[in-house]
């Protein structure tokens, strides 16, 4: 399960400074990474309410 959401998504990397330290809180979270997972969710859900939809007729 691990292997699919990282071929899908990518491997997560959180946000570093300049020395390559991660940052706390946050500033430290991978905003466009998230995103993609969010909006991914969402389109998945959507796809299958229509497929809800459809079949029920």
């Amino acid at each position: 399960m691990r292997d699919l959401i990282i071929s899908i998504f990518g491997t997560y990397t959180p946000v570093t400074d300049s020395a390559g330290v991660p940052l706390q809180g946050m500033a430290g979270v991978d905003w466009p990474y998230l995103a993609g997972v969010a909006l991914f969710a969402l389109v998945l859900y959507s796809f299958f309410r229509l497929l809800g939809v459809v079949f029920k007729r």
